[in-house]
């Protein structure tokens, strides 16, 4: 890859390529991936009875708390999930901690940590921009609702490309690099845009097949909590492709530097 070549980002080149770095480590990623991809539809599953029997067990979290609880929990699940799919990607000949996907290092904290930041700081501004298209569409509204809901979208794309942007240091934290947020800034200069349209294509095409997979149950008559827990499982089996994604750019941009 020349200098031109890596500087411009192709958005085809990168959704192929996480294909393919998918397609060469699927045996890897399948083994280390089982345990964490399982907790996180459980989790995600049984989060409101979780929480309902903290509550009724009266351990002290308080209602809050009981909340807050499996969500934390899936955090910490997530980070093992994501940050393995970056190792095998991002630096493939070294050995994961653990092969079935379960460990935490200093590399995991950390990526925790910035993790959390990207989510607290951007949280507030899209549950802001959300309201007040809900609102816009809402008959107690009397402005302007063209412009109110084109002005909340604006800041919605551009919340979208501030992460993708700040998002190349997750893999780079996995990897055990750790930029921050500058060097992730710079490491995607003139690529921004491209990199937020690759990780917006690679999310929609999982929403894609994970609602015909929903649709595919309902027509088939498969209720229950059996069918979410396949459900919620299917979406971490595909949501591979979107760090697998994030992982992809990540390596051809910092080749470049």
């Amino acid at each position: 890859m020349n200098k031109e070549q890596a500087l411009n980002l192709s958005i085809i080149g990168v959704l192929k390529g996480a294909l393919a770095e998918t397609s060469e480590h699927i045996k890897q990623l399948t083994v280390s991936l089982l345990l964490p991809a399982t907790a996180l539809a459980l989790l995600g599953t049984f989060k409101h009875d979780i929480a309902a029997a903290i509550i009724i067990s009266d351990v002290g979290f308080g209602l809050r708390g009981a909340k807050l609880l499996p969500v934390l929990v899936s955090g910490l699940f997530f980070v093992m999930y994501a940050s393995t799919i970056h190792r095998v990607i991002v630096v493939p000949g070294e050995r994961l901690p653990n092969r079935y996907g379960i460990y935490w290092t200093v590399r995991e904290l950390k990526y925790f940590g910035y993790l959390a930041i990207l989510t607290l700081a951007s949280y507030p501004v899209l549950a802001l921009a959300s309201f007040a298209i809900e609102l816009a569409g809402s008959s107690l509204f009397r402005g302007n609702t063209l412009a109110t809901v084109s002005g909340a979208l604006i800041v919605i794309v551009l919340v979208f490309y501030v992460l993708a942007r700040a998002s190349l240091a997750l893999p780079a934290i996995a990897a055990g690099n750790y930029p921050g947020f500058r060097k992730s800034w710079v490491l995607s200069q003139r690529n921004g845009w491209r990199l937020t349209i690759a990780l917006t294509v690679s999310l929609v095409c999982v929403g894609v097949v994970t609602a015909i997979i929903s649709q595919a149950f309902k027509l088939s008559g498969f209720y229950g909590r059996i069918s979410s827990i396949l459900l919620a499982l299917s979406e971490w089996v595909f949501y591979i492709f979107v760090l697998a994604v994030l992982s992809t750019a990540f390596s051809r941009l910092n080749s470049s530097q």
